[in-house]
């Protein structure tokens, strides 16, 4: 009996389930609603690819700047390791030597640059005091053979402290050319 009651209770809870589904098929959508029958498509955007698939993301770097051929100097340290984030002379089929020299090509054709690489040993112990030495130097003078000096974060910091160095976030664009006085990226 107990058994009977209990399928009973079961059979009139699946039924009273089902009614209400069904009732809420039933009322019309409101205005400004979508049935759930109704197709829902999102606009088809294509995005542009590199030869690799890769999105290819544009910058957001004025298209009409142009430094007509300045030249931009950057020091950088000469050890080993070091230098292949900045340099590469040419294309060699090496997957990151190529990566490399295609960003400075494109860097430089985009700004129309010419990219002077400096190098000076500047990895550990003397060498990157000296090295830090003549960052700090070069930054304070009011003329500087250096428009951008690679640097460790930490070290970087220390000089930032300094006031060696200007904000980048302060300037819409980096001028290279600046009449009558110091380069404006490193004054304050």
């Amino acid at each position: 009996m107990k058994k009977k009651i209990t399928a009973i209770g079961v059979i009139i809870a699946l039924l009273a389930s089902i009614i209400s589904l069904v009732s809420c098929n039933q009322t019309p959508p409101a205005d400004g609603t979508t049935d759930v029958t109704d197709e829902i498509t999102a606009p088809v955007t294509t995005t542009p690819v590199d030869e690799f698939g890769r999105e290819i993301i544009e910058d957001s770097v004025d298209k009409n700047l142009d430094f007509e051929g300045a030249t931009v100097n950057l020091l950088c340290r000469s050890d080993a390791g070091i230098i292949d984030e900045f340099t590469s002379a040419s294309e060699d089929s090496t997957v990151l030597n190529e990566a490399v020299f295609k960003r400075n090509a494109t860097v430089a054709d985009r700004l129309d640059i010419e990219l002077n690489i400096i190098t000076m040993n500047g990895a550990y112990g003397d060498a990157n005091t000296k090295f830090l030495t003549e960052v700090r130097g070069q930054a304070m003078s009011a003329t500087s053979e250096y428009d951008i000096a690679a640097l460790y974060a930490s070290q970087g910091c220390l000089l930032v402290t300094e006031i060696c160095f200007g904000i980048f976030t302060s300037f819409p664009t980096l001028i290279l050319k600046s009449p009558g006085g110091p380069n404006p990226l490193l004054t304050r």
